[in-house]
């Protein structure tokens, strides 16, 4: 039998990878894109709650509040059901960037555990906007659930299981773990490695870098919280010490000092929405691969 088809027929997995690889670095001009406009369209999201968050610790009105009511308050602007049609798009278009991600390996992750956990990472992180995006369309028109308590049914849920609390406690574990990684990502400025570097100019790229750092930095203690409250869920075995991060926020403003804090963490928030913007513009995706 010829080498060569014995080999074609014993990877057929393999073939159909570097297949279907191929046809995704031919469609790179329309993945960039979706790249962008994903971008573009989570930081308006984190952006819409720094801002909410940020009023609400001046004493302007807003309220702290998670993505879901972020777009809530989009939608209740005038034009709102366009702008959240537009989110929708885009938060879509992320999702299937993500995917790309994870399967094409874009960034250069690897095959090792390392890489293989940070794809998979891209990929759960690509599902979570994607249902943003279903939510989206749910709040455009007019369908959508509340979501109060969501967090607290979901780990009542767990808690009733065996080994729940061991659970709930590793999603913590799992949660701070996240945070750290991003407040270590800020710390080390590993995240400039994505920007094409040769279109920035220099003050743009040290207002981005510093901008970026400290959005980061916020998310990832606004996670740490969010941590903390699973852990103490686990340990109380009380489902309503749960938050999500909207609560986390309202806890900061309870603390001394509260408006302070939940202020800094609001301007975090926004600064990440920002660092997301400029992630739109100047990261390297696909196309610039090939």
């Amino acid at each position: 039998m010829d080498k060569t088809f014995r080999n074609k027929a014993y990877h057929p997995t393999k073939n159909a990878v570097q297949h279907g690889k191929k046809a995704v670095r031919e469609k790179a001009s329309w993945i960039d894109k979706l790249a962008r406009i994903g971008y573009a369209a989570k930081g308006t999201v984190y952006s819409a709650i720094g801002v909410l968050a940020l009023l609400a610790a001046a004493g302007y009105g807003g309220e702290v509040t998670d993505k879901k009511g972020a777009l809530a308050a989009i939608g209740s602007q005038p034009l709102g059901g366009l702008f959240l049609f537009i989110l929708a798009v885009g938060l879509t278009g992320y999702l299937l960037w993500c995917i790309v991600q994870a399967f094409v390996d874009t960034d250069g992750e690897g095959n090792g555990w390392k890489g293989i956990a940070a794809r998979i990472g891209t990929l759960a992180g690509g599902v979570v906007y994607g249902v943003l995006a279903i939510t989206a369309f749910q709040t455009m028109n007019h369908s959508e659930q509340s979501a109060g308590g969501q967090e607290q049914s979901m780990t009542a849920l767990l808690l009733q299981k065996p080994f729940g609390a061991t659970l709930v406690a590793a999603a913590g574990a799992a949660v701070a773990g996240y945070g750290l990684y991003q407040i270590i990502k800020a710390y080390k400025v590993s995240f400039t490695k994505r920007f094409k570097k040769n279109e920035i100019s220099a003050a743009v790229y040290r207002n981005a870098v510093r901008i970026s750092r400290f959005g980061l930095a916020a998310r990832g203690v606004v996670f740490g919280l969010v941590a903390f409250f699973l852990i103490r869920t686990a340990v109380l075995s009380d489902p309503s010490e749960t938050k999500g991060v909207d609560e986390a926020l309202a806890e900061l403003a309870k603390q001394p000092f509260g408006n302070w804090l939940l202020g800094a963490a609001a301007l975090g928030l926004l600064a990440y929405g920002l660092y997301l913007f400029v992630l739109a513009r100047y990261r390297k995706t696909i196309a610039h691969h090939r």
